[in-house]
Protein backbone atom coordinates (compact mmCIF):
# COMPACT_ATOMS: atom_id res chain seq x y z
CA UNK A 1 0.00 0.00 0.00
CA UNK A 2 1.02 3.42 -0.52
CA UNK A 3 0.70 6.46 1.19
CA UNK A 4 -2.44 9.21 1.09
CA UNK A 5 -4.63 6.69 2.45
CA UNK A 6 -7.05 8.86 3.48
CA UNK A 7 -7.76 10.61 -0.01
CA UNK A 8 -9.32 9.07 -3.12
CA UNK A 9 -6.94 8.70 -5.76
CA UNK A 10 -8.81 10.06 -9.00
CA UNK A 11 -6.66 7.72 -11.49
CA UNK A 12 -3.88 5.80 -11.57
CA UNK A 13 -1.68 4.90 -14.40
CA UNK A 14 1.33 2.80 -14.90
CA UNK A 15 4.50 4.02 -17.39
CA UNK A 16 7.03 0.65 -18.72
CA UNK A 17 10.51 2.53 -18.84
CA UNK A 18 12.85 2.10 -16.50
CA UNK A 19 11.78 -0.46 -13.75
CA UNK A 20 8.33 1.72 -13.71
CA UNK A 21 6.61 4.71 -13.22
CA UNK A 22 3.31 5.29 -11.24
CA UNK A 23 1.33 8.51 -11.41
CA UNK A 24 -1.80 9.32 -9.97
CA UNK A 25 -4.53 12.04 -9.85
CA UNK A 26 -4.73 13.52 -5.74
CA UNK A 27 -5.67 17.11 -4.78
CA UNK A 28 -6.37 18.27 -8.30
CA UNK A 29 -2.32 17.38 -9.35
CA UNK A 30 -0.50 14.15 -9.67
CA UNK A 31 1.92 12.19 -7.75
CA UNK A 32 5.08 10.32 -9.41
CA UNK A 33 6.16 7.43 -7.61
CA UNK A 34 9.83 6.00 -9.45
CA UNK A 35 9.10 2.37 -8.75
CA UNK A 36 13.19 1.99 -8.94
CA UNK A 37 14.24 4.31 -6.46
CA UNK A 38 11.02 4.84 -4.39
CA UNK A 39 11.25 8.69 -4.68
CA UNK A 40 7.80 10.59 -4.92
CA UNK A 41 7.43 14.06 -6.79
CA UNK A 42 4.05 15.61 -6.60
CA UNK A 43 3.00 18.00 -8.74
CA UNK A 44 0.34 21.30 -8.76
CA UNK A 45 -1.54 19.23 -5.74
CA UNK A 46 -3.58 21.13 -3.46
CA UNK A 47 -3.20 21.08 0.40
CA UNK A 48 -4.79 18.27 2.21
CA UNK A 49 -7.09 20.68 4.20
CA UNK A 50 -7.56 22.81 1.07
CA UNK A 51 -11.24 21.67 -0.75
CA UNK A 52 -12.06 22.74 -4.70
CA UNK A 53 -14.43 22.82 -6.99
CA UNK A 54 -12.51 22.79 -10.21
CA UNK A 55 -11.55 18.84 -11.17
CA UNK A 56 -8.79 17.18 -12.79
CA UNK A 57 -9.35 14.60 -14.97
CA UNK A 58 -5.94 13.08 -16.74
CA UNK A 59 -5.68 10.70 -19.29
CA UNK A 60 -1.57 8.89 -19.78
CA UNK A 61 -0.74 7.68 -22.79
CA UNK A 62 1.72 4.43 -21.35
CA UNK A 63 3.38 4.27 -24.68
CA UNK A 64 5.35 7.45 -24.00
CA UNK A 65 7.43 7.97 -21.03
CA UNK A 66 6.33 11.04 -19.24
CA UNK A 67 3.40 11.58 -21.68
CA UNK A 68 0.09 12.84 -19.83
CA UNK A 69 -2.85 14.86 -20.82
CA UNK A 70 -4.80 16.33 -18.36
CA UNK A 71 -7.95 18.51 -18.17
CA UNK A 72 -9.17 21.08 -15.96
CA UNK A 73 -12.67 22.03 -15.70
CA UNK A 74 -13.22 25.12 -14.45
CA UNK A 75 -17.09 26.27 -15.31
CA UNK A 76 -16.01 30.42 -14.16
CA UNK A 77 -13.04 30.49 -16.52
CA UNK A 78 -13.21 27.99 -19.15
CA UNK A 79 -12.39 23.96 -19.56
CA UNK A 80 -9.05 23.25 -20.83
CA UNK A 81 -6.64 20.42 -21.77
CA UNK A 82 -2.76 20.42 -21.21
CA UNK A 83 -0.21 18.32 -22.60
CA UNK A 84 2.70 17.24 -20.38
CA UNK A 85 5.71 14.99 -20.78
CA UNK A 86 7.19 15.22 -17.61
CA UNK A 87 4.60 13.55 -15.57
CA UNK A 88 2.71 16.47 -15.19
CA UNK A 89 5.93 18.72 -13.58
CA UNK A 90 4.81 20.80 -16.35
CA UNK A 91 2.19 21.27 -18.82
CA UNK A 92 0.94 23.65 -22.52
CA UNK A 93 -2.19 24.32 -23.42
CA UNK A 94 -3.15 22.41 -26.99
CA UNK A 95 -7.06 22.64 -26.33
CA UNK A 96 -9.20 25.11 -25.24
CA UNK A 97 -12.87 23.24 -24.74
CA UNK A 98 -14.28 26.66 -23.70
CA UNK A 99 -17.69 25.76 -21.70
CA UNK A 100 -18.35 22.32 -23.15
CA UNK A 101 -16.86 19.10 -20.98
CA UNK A 102 -14.34 16.18 -22.31
CA UNK A 103 -15.60 12.76 -22.29
CA UNK A 104 -12.21 10.67 -23.22
CA UNK A 105 -9.44 10.75 -25.11
CA UNK A 106 -8.28 8.41 -27.67
CA UNK A 107 -4.92 8.20 -29.15
CA UNK A 108 -2.93 7.25 -32.42
CA UNK A 109 0.14 5.01 -31.46
CA UNK A 110 1.70 5.54 -34.66
CA UNK A 111 1.63 9.96 -34.46
CA UNK A 112 2.76 11.03 -31.14
CA UNK A 113 1.61 14.74 -32.21
CA UNK A 114 -2.22 13.71 -32.52
CA UNK A 115 -5.04 12.96 -30.28
CA UNK A 116 -8.24 12.47 -30.47
CA UNK A 117 -11.08 14.31 -28.29
CA UNK A 118 -14.71 13.35 -27.26
CA UNK A 119 -16.57 16.53 -25.91
CA UNK A 120 -19.35 15.80 -23.86
CA UNK A 121 -21.49 17.54 -26.27
CA UNK A 122 -21.09 14.14 -28.57
CA UNK A 123 -18.53 15.72 -31.01
CA UNK A 124 -15.20 14.15 -31.66
CA UNK A 125 -11.99 15.86 -32.75
CA UNK A 126 -8.31 15.30 -34.16
CA UNK A 127 -6.05 17.53 -32.91
CA UNK A 128 -3.00 17.77 -34.26
CA UNK A 129 0.11 19.31 -32.40
CA UNK A 130 3.20 19.03 -34.45
CA UNK A 131 3.08 22.50 -34.88
CA UNK A 132 2.68 24.09 -30.64
CA UNK A 133 2.54 27.43 -32.80
CA UNK A 134 -0.76 26.36 -35.03
CA UNK A 135 -2.51 23.64 -33.53
CA UNK A 136 -5.45 21.56 -35.91
CA UNK A 137 -8.04 20.64 -34.67
CA UNK A 138 -10.45 18.78 -36.83
CA UNK A 139 -14.16 17.36 -36.38
CA UNK A 140 -14.99 13.97 -37.34
CA UNK A 141 -18.64 13.65 -38.18
CA UNK A 142 -20.11 10.62 -36.23
CA UNK A 143 -22.77 8.69 -36.49
CA UNK A 144 -25.52 7.26 -33.82
CA UNK A 145 -26.76 9.23 -30.61
CA UNK A 146 -25.46 9.63 -27.66
CA UNK A 147 -22.07 10.49 -25.36
CA UNK A 148 -18.22 8.74 -26.87
CA UNK A 149 -17.10 7.00 -24.08
CA UNK A 150 -13.99 4.53 -25.59
CA UNK A 151 -11.82 5.67 -28.71
CA UNK A 152 -9.60 3.06 -30.51
CA UNK A 153 -7.52 4.02 -32.75
CA UNK A 154 -5.38 0.80 -34.98
CA UNK A 155 -1.81 1.23 -34.02
CA UNK A 156 -1.16 -0.29 -37.97
CA UNK A 157 -3.72 1.76 -39.32
CA UNK A 158 -4.57 5.43 -38.00
CA UNK A 159 -7.69 5.53 -40.52
CA UNK A 160 -9.17 2.33 -38.95
CA UNK A 161 -10.85 3.38 -35.84
CA UNK A 162 -13.70 2.53 -33.07
CA UNK A 163 -15.96 4.55 -31.24
CA UNK A 164 -18.27 3.57 -28.64
CA UNK A 165 -21.27 6.01 -28.47
CA UNK A 166 -24.43 5.29 -26.91
CA UNK A 167 -23.81 1.92 -25.88
CA UNK A 168 -22.85 0.90 -29.49
CA UNK A 169 -19.78 0.23 -31.04
CA UNK A 170 -19.15 2.17 -34.12
CA UNK A 171 -16.42 1.21 -37.01
CA UNK A 172 -14.82 3.30 -39.81
CA UNK A 173 -11.76 2.34 -42.30
CA UNK A 174 -11.47 5.49 -43.64
CA UNK A 175 -10.84 7.84 -40.44
CA UNK A 176 -14.49 9.10 -39.80
CA UNK A 177 -15.88 9.05 -43.55
CA UNK A 178 -18.51 6.55 -43.24
CA UNK A 179 -19.43 4.37 -40.22
CA UNK A 180 -20.81 1.09 -39.70
CA UNK A 181 -22.17 -0.44 -36.45
CA UNK A 182 -20.30 -3.18 -35.13
CA UNK A 183 -22.77 -5.45 -33.82
CA UNK A 184 -21.24 -9.05 -34.92
CA UNK A 185 -21.22 -10.80 -31.70
CA UNK A 186 -21.81 -8.00 -29.48
CA UNK A 187 -25.48 -7.87 -29.47
CA UNK A 188 -27.63 -4.55 -28.62
CA UNK A 189 -26.94 -2.35 -25.97
CA UNK A 190 -23.24 -3.84 -25.01
CA UNK A 191 -21.27 -0.86 -24.19
CA UNK A 192 -17.30 -0.74 -24.86
CA UNK A 193 -14.96 0.23 -22.33
CA UNK A 194 -11.67 -1.08 -24.03
CA UNK A 195 -10.17 -2.19 -26.74
CA UNK A 196 -6.75 -3.56 -27.11
CA UNK A 197 -4.32 -5.22 -30.40
CA UNK A 198 -2.56 -8.42 -29.69
CA UNK A 199 1.29 -7.36 -30.25
CA UNK A 200 1.86 -9.94 -31.82
CA UNK A 201 -1.15 -10.83 -34.11
CA UNK A 202 -2.26 -7.71 -36.03
CA UNK A 203 -5.62 -9.17 -36.70
CA UNK A 204 -6.42 -10.12 -32.94
CA UNK A 205 -8.48 -7.50 -30.82
CA UNK A 206 -10.02 -7.86 -27.06
CA UNK A 207 -12.32 -5.71 -26.04
CA UNK A 208 -14.33 -5.37 -22.42
CA UNK A 209 -17.80 -4.43 -22.38
CA UNK A 210 -20.95 -4.29 -20.33
CA UNK A 211 -21.72 -7.75 -20.71
CA UNK A 212 -18.34 -9.40 -20.60
CA UNK A 213 -14.68 -9.67 -22.77
CA UNK A 214 -14.71 -9.97 -26.53
CA UNK A 215 -12.43 -11.22 -29.17
CA UNK A 216 -11.71 -10.32 -32.78
CA UNK A 217 -9.43 -12.65 -34.96
CA UNK A 218 -10.24 -10.31 -38.13
CA UNK A 219 -9.43 -6.82 -36.96
CA UNK A 220 -12.72 -6.08 -35.79
CA UNK A 221 -14.95 -7.08 -38.44
CA UNK A 222 -16.55 -10.03 -36.35
CA UNK A 223 -16.85 -10.59 -32.61
CA UNK A 224 -17.57 -13.44 -29.98
CA UNK A 225 -17.42 -13.53 -26.35
CA UNK A 226 -14.86 -15.77 -24.57
CA UNK A 227 -15.38 -14.39 -20.74
CA UNK A 228 -18.60 -13.27 -19.04
CA UNK A 229 -16.45 -10.57 -16.72
CA UNK A 230 -18.79 -8.39 -16.80
CA UNK A 231 -17.50 -4.45 -17.19
CA UNK A 232 -13.57 -4.53 -17.69
CA UNK A 233 -12.21 -0.96 -17.87
CA UNK A 234 -8.68 -2.30 -18.25
CA UNK A 235 -7.04 -5.34 -20.22
CA UNK A 236 -2.90 -5.28 -21.09
CA UNK A 237 -0.98 -8.01 -22.77
CA UNK A 238 2.01 -9.14 -21.07
CA UNK A 239 5.20 -7.81 -22.80
CA UNK A 240 6.85 -10.91 -22.37
CA UNK A 241 4.84 -13.33 -22.17
CA UNK A 242 2.96 -14.28 -25.37
CA UNK A 243 -1.07 -14.77 -25.08
CA UNK A 244 -0.64 -13.29 -21.55
CA UNK A 245 -3.12 -11.21 -20.36
CA UNK A 246 -5.11 -9.60 -17.59
CA UNK A 247 -8.28 -7.84 -16.85
CA UNK A 248 -9.77 -5.59 -14.17
CA UNK A 249 -13.17 -4.21 -13.52
CA UNK A 250 -13.34 -1.23 -11.57
CA UNK A 251 -15.69 -0.61 -8.79
CA UNK A 252 -19.41 -0.35 -10.18
CA UNK A 253 -22.59 -0.21 -8.27
CA UNK A 254 -24.92 -0.97 -11.08
CA UNK A 255 -22.32 -4.15 -12.19
CA UNK A 256 -19.61 -4.92 -9.70
CA UNK A 257 -19.64 -4.31 -5.85
CA UNK A 258 -15.96 -4.16 -5.92
CA UNK A 259 -13.17 -4.75 -7.85
CA UNK A 260 -12.37 -7.90 -9.85
CA UNK A 261 -9.54 -9.54 -12.17
CA UNK A 262 -9.08 -12.06 -14.04
CA UNK A 263 -5.92 -13.76 -16.57
CA UNK A 264 -5.72 -15.92 -19.63
CA UNK A 265 -2.49 -17.79 -20.32
CA UNK A 266 -3.96 -18.74 -24.11
CA UNK A 267 -4.61 -15.54 -25.33
CA UNK A 268 -7.84 -15.15 -23.53
CA UNK A 269 -9.60 -18.82 -24.67
CA UNK A 270 -9.81 -19.96 -20.85
CA UNK A 271 -9.84 -17.34 -17.86
CA UNK A 272 -9.17 -17.81 -14.64
CA UNK A 273 -11.08 -15.18 -12.14
CA UNK A 274 -9.74 -13.60 -9.31
CA UNK A 275 -13.10 -12.62 -6.87
CA UNK A 276 -13.77 -9.30 -4.79
CA UNK A 277 -12.98 -11.48 -1.93
CA UNK A 278 -9.99 -12.14 -2.85
CA UNK A 279 -8.98 -8.26 -2.99
CA UNK A 280 -10.68 -7.27 -0.16
CA UNK A 281 -13.39 -6.08 -1.69
CA UNK A 282 -11.95 -3.11 -2.51
CA UNK A 283 -13.80 -0.17 -3.53
CA UNK A 284 -12.03 1.16 -6.62
CA UNK A 285 -11.86 3.95 -9.21
CA UNK A 286 -8.58 3.33 -11.59
CA UNK A 287 -5.65 0.37 -11.67
CA UNK A 288 -2.97 0.29 -13.42
CA UNK A 289 -0.91 -3.19 -14.32
CA UNK A 290 2.84 -4.13 -14.41
CA UNK A 291 4.07 -6.97 -15.79
CA UNK A 292 6.67 -8.90 -14.01
CA UNK A 293 7.67 -12.37 -15.65
CA UNK A 294 5.05 -14.48 -15.54
CA UNK A 295 3.18 -12.53 -12.93
CA UNK A 296 1.76 -8.75 -12.13
CA UNK A 297 1.36 -6.20 -9.89
CA UNK A 298 -2.16 -4.75 -10.05
CA UNK A 299 -2.27 -1.16 -8.72
CA UNK A 300 -5.84 -0.28 -7.23
CA UNK A 301 -6.54 3.57 -6.57
CA UNK A 302 -9.41 2.83 -3.79
CA UNK A 303 -11.96 4.67 -1.80
CA UNK A 304 -10.29 5.26 1.94
CA UNK A 305 -7.30 3.32 1.49
CA UNK A 306 -5.25 5.27 -1.11
CA UNK A 307 -3.35 3.05 -3.46
CA UNK A 308 -3.48 -0.86 -2.90
CA UNK A 309 -1.07 -3.28 -4.83
CA UNK A 310 -1.47 -7.01 -5.38
CA UNK A 311 0.20 -8.95 -6.85
CA UNK A 312 -0.69 -11.94 -8.63
CA UNK A 313 0.55 -15.02 -10.18
CA UNK A 314 -0.10 -15.58 -13.67
CA UNK A 315 0.18 -19.47 -13.17
CA UNK A 316 -3.37 -21.29 -13.25
CA UNK A 317 -3.25 -23.84 -10.55
CA UNK A 318 -3.59 -26.71 -13.63
CA UNK A 319 0.07 -25.31 -14.87
CA UNK A 320 1.46 -25.19 -11.66
CA UNK A 321 0.81 -29.29 -10.91
CA UNK A 322 3.32 -29.58 -13.66
CA UNK A 323 6.74 -30.97 -12.05
CA UNK A 324 9.88 -30.42 -13.25
CA UNK A 325 12.91 -31.88 -12.10
CA UNK A 326 15.04 -29.36 -11.22
CA UNK A 327 14.31 -29.76 -7.37
CA UNK A 328 13.39 -31.64 -4.62
CA UNK A 329 11.20 -29.41 -2.30
CA UNK A 330 10.91 -30.71 1.17
CA UNK A 331 9.24 -31.08 3.87
CA UNK A 332 5.10 -31.33 2.60
CA UNK A 333 3.14 -30.83 4.65
CA UNK A 334 5.32 -27.93 6.28
CA UNK A 335 4.81 -26.71 9.66
CA UNK A 336 8.32 -24.34 10.25
CA UNK A 337 10.96 -24.34 7.11
CA UNK A 338 10.43 -25.36 3.91
CA UNK A 339 13.54 -25.89 1.90
CA UNK A 340 14.38 -26.34 -2.12
CA UNK A 341 17.33 -28.93 -3.18
CA UNK A 342 19.18 -28.51 -6.00
CA UNK A 343 19.31 -31.97 -8.50
CA UNK A 344 21.36 -30.64 -10.98
CA UNK A 345 23.74 -28.29 -9.23
CA UNK A 346 21.97 -25.14 -9.95
CA UNK A 347 21.12 -22.34 -6.86
CA UNK A 348 17.80 -20.65 -6.12
CA UNK A 349 17.82 -17.12 -6.34
CA UNK A 350 14.63 -16.24 -5.26
CA UNK A 351 11.51 -17.96 -3.76
CA UNK A 352 8.27 -16.67 -3.72
CA UNK A 353 4.76 -18.11 -2.07
CA UNK A 354 1.40 -17.50 -3.74
CA UNK A 355 -2.14 -18.33 -2.52
CA UNK A 356 -4.16 -20.77 -4.85
CA UNK A 357 -5.82 -17.73 -6.56
CA UNK A 358 -2.75 -16.08 -7.40
CA UNK A 359 -2.09 -13.28 -4.46
CA UNK A 360 1.64 -13.42 -3.68
CA UNK A 361 1.81 -13.66 -0.02
CA UNK A 362 5.96 -13.82 0.80
CA UNK A 363 8.72 -13.42 -1.43
CA UNK A 364 12.89 -14.10 -0.47
CA UNK A 365 15.67 -13.89 -2.39
CA UNK A 366 18.88 -15.62 -2.51
CA UNK A 367 18.27 -18.39 -0.08
CA UNK A 368 17.10 -21.96 -0.85
CA UNK A 369 14.47 -22.06 2.71
CA UNK A 370 11.82 -19.56 2.84
CA UNK A 371 9.48 -19.74 6.40
CA UNK A 372 6.09 -20.57 6.58
CA UNK A 373 5.65 -19.55 10.52
CA UNK A 374 4.18 -16.60 9.54
CA UNK A 375 1.68 -18.31 6.67
CA UNK A 376 -1.88 -19.02 7.93
CA UNK A 377 -3.14 -22.84 7.72
CA UNK A 378 -3.98 -23.78 3.86
CA UNK A 379 -2.97 -24.66 0.70
CA UNK A 380 -0.47 -22.68 -1.00
CA UNK A 381 1.76 -22.61 -4.64
CA UNK A 382 5.55 -22.15 -3.79
CA UNK A 383 7.83 -20.99 -6.96
CA UNK A 384 11.32 -20.82 -7.11
CA UNK A 385 13.58 -19.18 -9.82
CA UNK A 386 16.99 -20.52 -10.29
CA UNK A 387 19.92 -18.62 -11.75
CA UNK A 388 19.45 -20.02 -15.14
CA UNK A 389 16.06 -18.26 -14.70
CA UNK A 390 13.76 -21.61 -14.56
CA UNK A 391 10.74 -21.95 -12.53
CA UNK A 392 9.72 -24.68 -10.47
CA UNK A 393 6.16 -24.97 -8.91
CA UNK A 394 4.76 -27.19 -6.05
CA UNK A 395 1.89 -27.35 -4.38
CA UNK A 396 2.32 -27.38 -0.44
CA UNK A 397 0.39 -27.33 2.52
CA UNK A 398 1.00 -25.51 5.34
CA UNK A 399 -0.20 -26.77 8.46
Amino acid sequence: MLKNRFFVPDYIYFYPFDKGHLLYGLQSGQLHYNIDTKEEATHNMNPADFATTNTLTAFADPSRKGRLYDYKANMMMGNKLNLSDDFGATSKLILNLSFDMLATLGFDPSNENVVYVAYQSNKLFKVDFSDMTKIDSKEIVLTGEGNVTMVYIDPKDANHMFVNRGNKLYSTKDAGENWSEAIDGFGENNGINIIVKDPNNDQKLIAGAMLGIYSSEDNGETWKKISDMKNANKISFSPTEEDVLVAVSYTNTMVNSSAEAAFSVDGGEEWFSVKGEVLDHIMSTSAALNFIDRSVDIYFSTIGLGVVKYSLSLIPESVNETQQNNFVVYPNPATDVVTFKSNNNTTVNKIEIFTTSGIKVKAIENSSSVSVKDLNTGIYLFKATDNNNQHYIQKMVVK
